[in-house]
């Protein structure tokens, strides 16, 4: 205004231009809370809502804000009420009558500029009439020798200024704002009032402040709450420790059916005397509390369980939902399932997808969860069948990966492969050839090589590498093409020569592509041991059933190329290949001697 120097205004409820209030002429020989030369300030469209001026100060420095104020005469019975900030933090709220009065506030600058603004409590509040402020005068303290202001409250309880935050949501108990909050005040042992006040403009009617009524009265305080302007206030003299046991029951409630996504600031404040000048207030301490709208848990519809074959492909589509519209994230974990085997998955669009790839019964759970981490679960039992209760030429390909290692090294393992002709023990060498020796292991252990046959096997003889050296086995589709469905790398290099009759290997169409087909050696030519030597690797040896090897059915032989010279195999007209019926691992604790 232009009779009022130093301070500028501006419009809180309707615009960010500047205003110009005219004041009436200061008369000469007046006093300042006589005269009419004085500041207006409401919420009315037609004039001021806010005023401040900056002022230079020193950080740290304590600095002594007075001024007189009032309501307008013409005010009804709805008191207008003034808000005092300082820079960004709420000083004090003072309740207006229609006489003068002069108050004082102790604040501490923090900045070497800071803004001191008045304006009327809330948005569209009151009468419209609106306070009247006069005669603002600042002091440093100690140009006011009989202030002391070591009145300070801690809403943490921490010591160390940790700020008070918490959520709010929708249906929520009222919540305790401050059940920690710590008051000292070195200079003094009781206090005269407390104010609190919500320092939003209030948007929900629904909100409220409260004091525990029992605590109230147990301490002999008054407490009083104005909806208005979210203003809570508590008088009355007593110690500082029964204020603090009042103040800690402070609560924030609102009963609105869903908020505008918003934060609050609850400012709060101690005296310890009245207010008028001489106080020595504490500083204002915010809590902030931010509201949200109760979350509604996702909800999933009961899975049933499940029967499956091993390497059956086990697929649905969850049926979850959320009643906010949140997006749901989907998890999916199994009970006793060995981490080296196939594990389901679940897509973002709640799709599950298993190829179970170990035989037995499997707790399975499903989880669905919301943008807010609330979580619905579904538990079922997948009951997985053996490989062994499936057709032979239905395990082609069923493993979706190789195994994942399930032999101790420091144990020694036989094979007892049970066929219709006999049965022959081979000694597996998990020491020189581990990656090979689980492979198998593990394959027979899971049935996979039950009731497949030796599908190659012809007579010794002379013809080189093309010719009739091995019995082989392993192919699921007993023609010499099937596999498990992956295959692993060579493991060459073992040291362990090609050239006696009973060493188990694997079969490869090439440089690593071992799978599950595997031969026994018989007879072998000086020409076929260097070639075996060149790409294969030893992984057992027969330890006993040696002559069952000669009863193994044969049923390919080689003839010669009637023009390269070459020899082929052809099948043997009526034979009848030699069939595995199981092959059973035996483990043994230790590592004795073959």
């Amino acid at each position: 205004p232009q009779d009022v120097e130093g301070f500028s205004v501006f419009n809180f409820a309707d615009d960010d231009e500047p205003r110009v209030i005219q004041v009436n002429p200061f008369q000469a020989g007046e006093t300042s809370i006589e005269g009419e030369n004085y500041l207006s300030i409401n919420s009315d469209s037609s004039v001021i809502d806010q005023v401040f001026q900056d002022i230079e100060t020193t950080p740290g420095q304590t600095y002594y804000v007075t001024f007189d104020y009032r309501t307008d005469p013409d005010s009804s019975a709805d008191a207008d009420q003034l808000r005092v900030r300082w820079n960004d933090a709420w000083a004090a709220t003072f309740v207006g009558t229609s006489e003068w009065q002069s108050v004082g506030i102790l604040l501490d600058a923090d900045s070497d500029l800071t803004r001191l603004t008045f304006r009327e409590a809330g948005e569209d509040t009151g009468d419209g009439a609106g306070v009247h402020i006069d005669d603002v005068q600042i002091f440093t303290v100690d140009q006011v020798d009989s202030v002391v202001n070591d009145l300070a409250v801690d809403l943490s309880g921490t010591g160390d200024g940790t700020p008070v935050s918490e959520n709010f949501n929708v249906d929520d108990d009222p919540l305790a704002v401050a059940p920690n909050l710590v008051i000292s005040h070195d200079s003094g042992t009781t206090l005269s009032s407390a104010a609190v006040a919500i320092e939003q403009t209030l948007a929900q009617a629904s909100e409220s402040l409260a004091f525990d009524a029992a605590a109230v009265d147990a301490a002999g305080l008054t407490s009083e709450y104005n909806p208005t302007f979210g203003l809570l206030t508590l008088t009355g003299t007593a110690t500082i420790a029964q204020y603090q046991t009042v103040l800690r029951t402070l609560t924030y409630q609102n009963t609105a059916d869903s908020f505008d996504l918003a934060e609050r600031e609850i400012a709060l404040r101690v005296s310890d005397d009245s207010i008028q000048i001489g106080d020595a207030d504490s500083a204002s301490v915010s809590a902030f509390v931010t509201l949200t709208n109760q979350n509604n848990a996702p909800t999933l519809a009961t899975i049933e369980d499940r029967t499956a074959s091993f390497g059956e492909l086990v697929q649905f589509q969850s049926d979850a939902a959320d009643l906010d519209g949140d997006a749901l994230s989907y998890s999916v974990s199994v009970g006793g399932l060995s981490a080296a085997e196939s594990q389901p998955v679940i897509t973002e669009e709640g799709q599950f997808n298993w190829n179970p790839t170990e035989a037995g019964e499997f707790d399975v759970t499903v989880t669905a969860t919301d943008a807010f981490n609330a979580t619905v679960d579904q538990t079922f039992a997948v009951t997985v069948g053996s490989l062994r209760d499936i057709a032979p030429s239905a395990r082609n390909g069923i493993y979706p990966v190789a195994p994942g290692n399930s032999i101790d090294t420091a144990n020694t393992y036989d094979a007892v492969l049970d066929t219709d002709v006999g049965e022959i023990t081979i000694r597996l060498l998990d020491d020189e050839s581990p990656t090979f020796v689980n492979n198998f292991v593990s394959l027979a252990r899971d049935g996979f090589y039950d009731g497949t046959v030796f599908h190659r096997v012809v007579e010794s003889g002379e013809a080189g590498p093309a010719g009739d050296f091995v019995a082989q086995g392993g192919d699921p589709l007993g023609v010499g093409f099937g596999g498990p469905g992956y295959q692993i790398d060579d493991e060459v290099g073992n040291n362990i020569p090609f050239g006696t009759r009973g060493q188990l290997s694997f079969a490869n169409s090439g440089p690593d592509s071992v799978g599950s087909q595997f031969f026994i050696t018989l007879d072998l030519t000086t020409s076929q041991q260097l070639f075996l030597q060149s790409g294969f690797s030893v992984f057992g040896e027969v330890s006993s059933g040696d002559s069952v090897l000669d009863l193994v059915e044969r049923n390919r032989q080689s003839v010669p190329d009637a023009e390269e010279g070459e020899p082929t195999e052809i099948d043997i007209p009526g034979a009848v290949p030699t069939v595995i019926n199981s092959i059973t691992i035996v483990e043994t604790p230790g590592n004795p001697e073959v």
